[in-house]
């Protein structure tokens, strides 16, 4: 887990570089990875292992504004052709409504199928994109979308040409509207060059990602719905929920909510020896369990579990 919280203050400290250099950011400060990692009096820990550093920033003050217009409409309108940039590829699907019907909690089924249908649409590929814009909710987000499409974290092209969601902003879900527009800056003038920006909504749940080029593309564009790729989402399967899980179980994914004063609380999936899953919490003055939850090796820890007088499951480390 060190590792790992090292690994994304790196990937983040990346990010706040970009915006600090990015006139239009929310917040245009670099911060050193150490910065972003430990928590601090300015940097609290918000959930395990995210400090407020590593999440959205919703309170800006930004505007950004979009048109989207035929070739012939631009001419009419007088907008020198160095100007254009056209929608060259897009594409939506959806993950699995529930966190509890995802097959895996660790990568995205609708980030892949997604973007190389879009870049299929554009006829280029991963390695063709001049500019990449993930969304950057958390580090999470980046992760999985940058695993899903092949890429290293620190590609050099970088994953963000706004600075992203905690040092950009953009104010809630419009924030992929700052990064188009940002992609439309980078593009325009050039002879050729494409750009891709991925739009994410819910708990990683709802996927767009549009392919942007500084050239006509090959072909005439127009909306193609993809009913045949959500329904290879929509048929995996996923392992049983159990609605009231009771015995012995291991971790499957958790973290520890914090308030202001400290850890609050554990919540978890696990799954049982039959494959189920389920939902739990753990209880907050439980200190060594919720320590824990935040040690190097959480996942895969044996618990018992049983229903609260709430009707809640109820975890407790063996």
């Amino acid at each position: 887990m060190s590792r790992h919280r090292a690994h994304i203050a790196d990937l983040f400290s990346r990010m706040s570089a970009v915006a600090a250099a990015n006139p239009h950011a929310a917040t245009p400060i670099h911060h050193r990875p150490e910065t972003i990692m430990e928590a601090s009096d300015d940097n609290r820990m918000i959930a395990w292992p995210y400090t407020k550093f590593m999440n959205a920033n919703l309170f800006v003050d930004q505007a950004a504004a979009l048109v989207l217009t035929s070739v012939h409409e631009a001419r009419a309108c007088g907008v020198p052709p160095d100007q254009w940039v056209f929608l060259a590829g897009a594409a939506d699907l959806d993950d699995a409504w529930l966190m509890s019907e995802r097959p895996s909690f660790h990568r995205s089924e609708a980030i892949p199928r997604a973007a190389h249908a879009a870049m299929d649409q554009a006829g280029i590929g991963v390695d063709d994109l001049d500019f990449i814009d993930l969304y950057s909710c958390f580090p999470v987000a980046v992760e999985i979308a940058a695993d899903a499409l092949g890429l290293a974290h620190d590609d050099p092209r970088g994953l963000s040409i706004t600075g992203g969601l905690p040092y950009f902003g953009g104010a809630g879900n419009a924030y992929s509207l700052f990064a188009i527009a940002e992609m439309v800056a980078r593009l325009r003038g050039r002879d050729r060059g494409f750009g891709l920006v991925t739009a994410n909504g819910w708990y990683l749940t709802k996927h767009s990602m549009g392919v942007y080029s500084a050239a006509p593309p090959q072909t005439p564009w127009q909306k193609r719905d993809r009913p045949d790729l959500q329904a290879e989402i929509d048929a995996i399967a996923a392992p049983p929920l159990i609605i009231e899980p009771q015995g012995r179980g291991r971790i499957e994914a958790a973290t520890v909510r914090f308030s202001r004063k400290g850890p609050e609380q554990g919540v978890l999936f696990g799954r049982l020896p039959s494959g189920g899953r389920f939902l739990a919490n753990m209880a907050g003055d439980d200190q060594a369990a919720l320590d824990a939850l935040m040690g190097e090796d959480a996942i895969g820890l044996e618990i018992d579990v049983r229903m609260d007088e709430k009707g809640r499951g109820l975890a407790h480390l063996i």
